[in-house]
């Protein structure tokens, strides 16, 4: 998820600097095993930025664990079934059902990304959680067919939830049969025991040998001596059989449910894999944090110059370690620390090492505020004893071959730490080998620190420049070491001071010092007395650091107090500002809502007034033309009257649904019903019906001067009714029964054929189709409705039916 350019730490390097037993503390505090694999695969980043954003990413994970802003859940593994996905395979039940807890998992977290708090106080984290995806599909897809157990829930089809309750039946008529058996008198004493059992898989009764021909049914074992046949009664026999069969049935529904929740899966292959990755670097985060806390670390300053100081360092695996004050990189490059043995020098370079790994790696460091480290890109160690017999290495060719492999590696960019540097060969020699070695180092541009107990190597570092002497505190007094370091004063072995203390012969140790060159006591003197001077220095520099500090802590006070102030400020200004806002967008949504009203008033009252000035224009232009043609066919009119008049229909010629001519209505009509007694007849005239009689009716074949319309032509105008403005072209009828719209259909129909409209729209929605296909149905046998289709794509589709309005063919 995150990339980074790693420091090569060899596994050597990582044992020697005590980083594997951090890894494994680190470890020790994640919650999955996605965050457990990061903590142990953790090594140091070689890049500025990555080390900068790791740091303060733990930094903000501290401030979530201390206000409790939000806890990281333990989810199960997944990755395997992901493999098994990858390559089109089913997963099981208990398998679905761990998607089902990583997925509340990574919900939780996604959740947890909205909190206000959260993404104020630790925005890169907050970056972090809005990568998790909740795939809430497919949860709730798995939530409700699986338990959080593993198992299939009924619900998960109805074949199954019938197939299940099927069995549960049968069971428990098997169970009363069986039941009948143990309960009864007259079959108990046949019984080695009043029990039902299982064998192959068969619900059975212990019969005792001797009394199998007294209960009959199939024998499916005996106990081991066959004084007990394990009988399954006829009774039951076929409900078991029918049992296996429906169980077989549920193991074939269990198989294609399964399958097709492993393809629902694997169609979010991409998302979950991606959520692993993300829960896992959080769980680092959150271990990182709780590590921190729980060692009262803090977030190390980092710098791009190669310096390491470190204030009061405390090695974080050692309960009671004494703090050290180490600072190489400005003054001088490399540092030789000398000082007795078991004073603490391998644990002050141990220390040094582990706390760049450590800065590194984004862990904070058991240190006062103020140390700050560099950011290496090789960190080269060579500790402790080296000697290998499988090898056939000494100890001193054990620690050359490392510094032969250090001295190839190391840089500018490079941190390196030996420890005693030197030792294990003739002491001439080792001290110009050691000489050598730290020169070229020096020259390569290196960072080191190196131990030893040569004085040569003291003088040598006193001397030349970018050098600088340390040693290891030792109580004269006491005869003890105090294990704290002292910077720029060359240590005294104090050989001879703890074989004393030990209990050495005095005449072996005044021969020893009559052996000692001349002038090594005035050297020891002069070291004595140099450290004397800056133990005095360093308790002065301790008491102005104590000082610095509680400065420093009144500072942080104080600034911390001036942040709160600041944040209850904005506090209140935010609360204010949406205080605003809200009373703002109130304003605005009802003057919004008055417009919009306004609006459609003005386009209603607009659209009103173009109707009215249409429909005066078009009254106007009819009024015009009838008063143009009313000359011209009123003659031709009234000659037609004349004829049809004299015209009558014989009573022969009457027969229902014939065509005729009515003379009151000058209209052609089809009789209905005929009474000869009362010689009046009903006719059907368009969309009703009259009550005439004989007299009133002549027969069409004479009428041809009315030419092939209904009605009497003017000159080819069709007259403007005037209610036609007045019904919509649309309907309605979504949500509404198959009852309730017929009856709306039938009467809108009637409307729009009375307004003259010749299509009309039917808008009935998609849905399951039943509405629509009733709706079909009635305008098969509806009066005026000749043909109707389904909409276009613009039209809206299969949910609206087009009519087309006029008589029937």
């Amino acid at each position: 998820m995150l990339t980074m350019d790693a420091v090569p730490l060899t596994e050597r390097e990582i044992r020697l600097l005590d980083y594997h037993a951090i890894r494994e503390k680190l470890a020790q505090k994640t919650v999955t095993a996605y965050g457990e694999e990061r903590a142990l695969g953790l090594l140091p980043s070689a890049e500025y930025r990555e080390v900068k954003d790791s740091l303060n990413r733990t930094s903000q994970a501290c401030l979530i664990l201390e206000n409790n802003y939000f806890q990281l859940k333990n989810v199960p593994e997944i990755r395997n079934s992901l493999a098994k996905l990858s390559k089109e395979g089913v997963l099981g039940a208990e398998e679905l059902s761990s998607f089902i807890l990583f997925l509340q998992g990574c919900g939780q977290v996604e959740k947890a990304s909205k909190k206000e708090e959260v993404r104020e106080h630790a925005p890169a984290i907050t970056y972090l959680m809005e990568q998790v995806q909740e795939c809430r599909p497919l949860l709730e897809e798995l939530d409700s067919c699986l338990s959080n157990d593993g198992e299939l829930l009924d619900s998960a089809s109805p074949l199954l939830r019938d197939l299940r309750r099927q069995a549960r039946s049968l069971k428990e008529s098997i169970r009363e049969n069986l039941d009948n058996y143990i309960k009864s008198s007259s079959y108990q004493k046949y019984l080695q025991e009043p029990i039902v059992t299982v064998r192959n898989g068969r619900y059975v009764i212990p019969v005792k040998q001797e009394h199998r021909n007294s209960i009959k049914g199939m024998v499916h074992d005996q106990s081991s001596r066959g004084v007990t046949l394990f009988i399954e009664p006829y009774p039951v026999v076929e409900l078991q059989n029918k049992l296996q069969r429906i169980g077989r049935q549920e193991q074939e529904e269990i198989e294609r449910i399964l399958k097709e929740l492993s393809y629902a899966a694997a169609e979010y292959y991409h998302e979950l894999s991606g959520n692993v990755e993300v829960y896992g670097f959080l769980d680092l985060l959150m271990a990182k944090a709780q590590v921190s806390l729980d060692t009262g670390s803090v977030e190390p300053g980092v710098t791009r110059e190669k310096i390491i100081e470190l204030r009061e360092a405390r090695h974080p695996l050692l309960e009671r370690a004494v703090p050290v004050e180490v600072k190489i990189g400005e003054d001088y490059r490399v540092m030789v620390i000398t000082g007795p043995n078991t004073g603490g020098k391998t644990v002050t370079l141990k220390t040094t090492g582990l706390m760049a790994v450590m800065a590194q790696s984004g862990l904070h460091l058991p240190v006062l505020h103020g140390s700050r480290v560099g950011v290496f890109k090789g960190i080269y160690a060579d500790i402790g004893d080296e000697q290998s017999i499988e090898q056939s290495l000494s100890t001193f060719s054990g620690h050359l071959k490392n510094i032969v492999e250090i001295i190839d590696k190391a840089d500018n960019n490079s941190l390196v730490l030996l420890d005693e540097l030197g030792a294990g060969t003739d002491p001439s020699e080792g001290a110009a080998l050691a000489r050598a070695i730290l020169m070229e180092l020096y020259h390569r541009g290196s960072l080191v620190a190196a131990t030893t107990h040569i004085n040569e190597l003291k003088l040598f570092a006193q001397l030349e420049e970018g050098l600088q002497n340390a040693s290891m505190e030792f109580d004269e007094e006491t005869f003890s070491p105090t294990f704290r370091l002292l910077p720029g004063v060359p240590g005294k072995s104090n050989a001879l001071v703890i074989a004393e203390r030990l209990g050495l012969p005095s005449h072996v140790l005044q021969q020893a010092r009559e052996y000692m060159q001349e002038g090594h006591g005035e050297v020891e003197d002069m070291i004595g007395s140099l450290t004397r001077e800056q133990k005095k220095l360093h308790r002065e520099s301790q008491a102005a650091d104590r000082e610095r500090e509680k400065v420093e802590q009144l500072r942080r006070e104080l600034e911390k107090e001036r942040e709160e102030i600041k944040q209850k400020k904005e506090e209140i200004l935010r609360e204010a500002k949406r205080e605003a806002r809200e009373l703002v967008k109130k304003a605005k949504k009802n003057a919004d809502a008055s417009l919009q009203e306004l609006q459609q008033l003005y386009e209603s009252m607009k659209k009103e007034a173009e109707a009215d000035a249409q429909l005066m224009g078009r009254a106007e232009d009819i009024r015009h033309s009838l008063k143009k043609d009313l000359a011209e066919t009123t003659s031709s009119l009234v000659e037609q009257d004349q004829e049809l008049e004299e015209k009558v229909l014989d009573k022969e010629s009457v027969e229902e649904g014939k065509e005729v001519w009515v003379k009151s209505l000058k209209q052609k009509g089809t009789i209905i019903k005929y009474s000869s007694s009362e010689e009046m007849l009903l006719v059907q005239v368009g969309m009703i019906k009259v009550n005439t009689s004989l007299e009133d009716i002549a027969p069409t074949g004479d009428t041809t001067g009315a030419g092939e319309g209904e009605k009497v032509p003017l000159k080819g105008y069709t007259f403007l009714n005037s209610s036609s403005s007045q019904v919509s072209p649309e309907i309605y009828v979504r949500g509404l029964t198959l009852e309730e719209a017929i009856e709306e259909v039938d009467k809108y129909i009637d409307n729009a054929v009375m307004a003259g409209l010749n299509q009309v729209y039917l808008v009935h929605g998609k849905g399951t189709g039943t509405l629509r296909r009733g709706l079909h149905q009635f305008l098969k046998n509806k009066n005026w409705v000749r043909d109707w289709r389904l909409g276009d794509h613009y039209e809206g589709g299969s949910g609206v039916t087009v009519i087309n309005l006029g008589k029937k063919d």
